[in-house]
């Protein structure tokens, strides 16, 4: 739209995030005239959809300029209803509008530089000289991001991130973490000009880097193109022969498969995951910043210094291509991603690790209780008793459900490691999980009895096992029927089924 009437095109921009509304004023030199036209309908709808005006310039017979009213261009996009007409230094010869339905109409003395509003089938336009408008206030700073910078990102949020299995050049297990300190994960390749480069200016700077007090871990990707013909003992002579001076190991497909994940996370399915990358660690388990292809060394050991200052006004400052205000910020990543990405791939230990080692975070997700919970089931189903309990403990502390409550007492009442039963708990918390399953779910009457069994009051759990019986033979539960008849007589007989 011409915002400030002086002839050229200038731009409203909005942005999901920040920032969320910017005014891009267009300030060209004044040697090309324009003309601007806004249709209203009178038999045609008044915003006059899909008018059609033509200018036709002197000296340029049968090549009209063609503007079309529209409402809506492409996502989320949308014009001026004033059609805009770059004329050059050509005069008008004629301008005709095809009103909708049909009619047209010759609009007279449309001259350049003007500004004309054509009401359907009025003879007389009003017009009005284009000319500058008062200037605006100063914009804000828009500091263009330098090229060695354009695919460092910082993230607004540090995201919760898991280790990364590798093997080092010895052929031994080494799980890459962010446990002692800041650490940069750098994905390389023998093969990589850039890769190499970028990790022997890195030796160079060695000192610096230990002084930063930032570690680096280099993964190799050989072995996993088939274009080059090299594999990991080709990256251990490469690093050896250059003297540098950094854990290495392989990049395991687990490994490949989580720095893939969090990259696709960031910049969508359809961005392949570049060779050099490298993912910086802020010390506290969180993936903090992303470097596709070769950043500088200064880059990389600012966003180390306020990952170690711990300063989040600052990181959220460096998140941004240039300055502005935050209206909203942006919202949290969802901090259980990683807990049930471990889970869905049946990583048992990492995923109960990794609930244990950002617990206060998870704590906060709104869905805590139930997504603990699954974790809970999910590790007992897996044979992990003592992490299943554990789990499932920590899930009552966000609100009480039946179902909750029913599968931790079946835990603490039935686990075959004696060091964990807690009859006692167990029968009060499965009697609080029939109260609020108002005593009508024989599942959970079934855990009642299990719990007063282990606490040896068998007459206690035949009578509960009596109940769950008849409720389930009333609902015509074939499945769940030959269970409770076999711990009904098992209770009946003063024993544990």
């Amino acid at each position: 739209m011409d915002w400030d009437g002086d002839g050229d095109l200038d731009a409203w921009v909005t942005n999901r995030t920040a920032p969320s509304l910017r005014y891009l004023r267009n300030d060209s030199p004044h040697t090309n005239r324009s003309l601007l036209l806004k249709l209203e309908g009178t038999t045609a709808a008044r915003d006059a959809t899909g008018a059609r005006a033509e200018v036709l310039l002197k000296n340029q017979p049968g090549k009209p300029v063609v503007r079309t009213v529209k409402y809506g261009e492409g996502f989320l996009g949308q014009s001026s209803r004033w059609l805009h007409f770059g004329l050059g230094t050509a005069d008008i010869e004629s301008v005709t509008v095809t009103w909708p339905g049909g009619k047209t109409q010759q609009i007279k003395n449309c001259r350049p530089g003007t500004a004309v509003a054509v009401v359907e089938g009025d003879p007389f336009p009003q017009t009005t000289l284009l000319k500058d408008s008062p200037p605006p206030g100063p914009p804000a700073p828009l500091t263009p991001v330098p090229p060695a910078l354009g695919a460092a990102v910082t993230l607004f949020h540090p995201v919760l991130f898991p280790g990364l299995p590798s093997t080092s050049p010895d052929g031994k297990p080494w799980t890459v973490t962010d446990a002692d300190g800041p650490v940069l994960v750098n994905l390389f390749a023998s093969w990589c000009p850039d890769c190499a480069a970028e990790l022997t200016a890195w030796r160079d700077a060695a000192a610096r880097i230990k002084s930063a007090g930032l570690s680096i871990a280099l993964l190799t990707a050989d072995g996993r193109d088939t274009a080059h013909a090299t594999d990991p003992a080709a990256a251990w002579k490469w690093l050896s022969r250059n003297k540098i001076p950094f854990s290495s190991g392989v990049l395991t497909e687990e490994a490949f498969r989580r720095l893939t994940t969090a990259h696709q996370q960031m910049f969508g399915a359809i961005v392949n995951l570049p060779i050099p990358t490298s993912f910086l660690l802020d010390g506290k388990g969180r993936l903090t910043a992303v470097y596709r292809g070769p950043v500088s060394l200064d880059r990389i050991l600012a966003d180390t210094a306020r990952c170690r200052k711990g300063d989040e006004t600052a990181r959220q400052a460096a998140a941004l291509p240039f300055p502005g205000r935050w209206n909203q910020p942006p919202d949290a990543p969802d901090p259980a991603i990683w807990l049930n990405d471990l889970a869905s791939h049946q990583s048992w230990d990492e995923a109960f690790s990794f609930f244990q080692s950002h617990l206060p975070i998870l704590q906060i997700h709104k869905d805590f209780a139930v997504m603990t919970g699954a974790l809970s089931e999910k590790l007992a189903a897996a044979g992990r008793i003592a992490p299943a309990i554990t789990a499932g403990e920590a899930s009552l502390t966000k609100g009480e459900s039946a179902s909750l409550l029913n599968n931790l007492a079946g835990l603490l009442a039935t686990s075959q490691e004696t060091s964990l039963r807690d009859p006692a708990r167990a029968v009060t918390l499965a009697k609080k999980a029939v109260s609020l399953s108002g005593g009508r779910v024989p599942a959970i009457l079934d855990t009642l009895a299990s719990a007063q069994a282990a606490s040896g009051d068998f007459k206690a759990a035949a009578t509960t096992e009596g109940e769950a019986l008849s409720l389930a033979r009333d609902a015509g539960d074939a499945t769940l029927l030959p269970l409770l008849e076999k711990n009904a007589a098992a209770y009946k007989a003063g024993r544990l089924p």
